[in-house]
């Protein structure tokens, strides 16, 4: 295989890892949120405290991810105007 098919074949498969990676955010993010829901009930504050940092941290990268992967996609639509 040539650098050049190389190429498309990772740009093709690029967004699809970030789709993944993003996906498990998403998940991290309810699990954290959730879990700052049952230390409040436990009624352990530096619990809670500490999880919602983390769900704060998660969501905010979670959200980076999905930019990320809006530049990535305007990227390869780029890549495939043109080289056509």
């Amino acid at each position: 295989m040539n650098d050049y098919n190389r190429k498309f074949d990772a740009i093709d498969i690029m967004p699809k890892y970030l789709t993944m990676i993003n996906s498990e955010l998403v998940k991290v993010t309810t699990y954290l949120r959730d879990g700052v829901k049952v230390a409040i009930v436990m009624e352990d504050k530096e619990l809670s405290e500490k999880l919602a940092t983390f769900y704060i941290q998660a969501d905010e990268l979670s959200k980076d991810f999905q930019k990320l992967s809006g530049m990535i996609a305007q990227r390869r639509n780029n890549v495939y105007t043109n080289k056509n």
